[in-house]
């Protein structure tokens, strides 16, 4: 498996992640009524911030 097509599979994967992450996050503001900012620090770490 060539290095790029590795890359291109974990890109993809990372973007569903983030899809699928997205919905699961839009049915608990659905539920609860959460507002709330996501804040990707520079490792793509992800910080929840509830206000």
């Amino acid at each position: 498996m060539e290095a790029g097509d590795r890359e291109g599979a974990t890109e993809q994967a990372e973007q569903m992640l983030q899809q699928i992450e997205m919905q699961q996050l839009q049915k608990i503001i659905d539920r609860e009524g959460v507002y709330f900012r996501v804040t990707v620090a520079c490792g793509g770490d992800r910080a929840w911030q509830y206000s």
